[in-house]
């Protein structure tokens, strides 16, 4: 079983960085997104097992991308 993949997705580049490398240190697979559309587009070929979610983003709020998470 390979490590488990961690997206995070948060405009604020320090929150990515610091939540990133608590992250991989516990050998967790990380991936941050600086924006809900880059995020969307790595859907389209892997699935985190788990999302950490601002939910105060600029383009979109975050329960909408909970929303679209659960529909799809």
């Amino acid at each position: 079983m390979g490590s488990q993949l961690i997206a995070i997705v948060d405009d604020e580049p320090d929150i990515l960085e610091l939540v990133g490398i608590n992250l991989k240190k516990a050998g967790f697979k990380v991936k941050g997104f600086p924006d809900v559309e880059s995020f969307y587009r790595s859907l389209q070929t892997e699935s985190p097992d788990l999302v950490i979610l601002d939910l105060m983003l600029p383009d979109v709020d975050g329960f909408e991308v909970c929303k679209h998470l659960k529909g799809s």
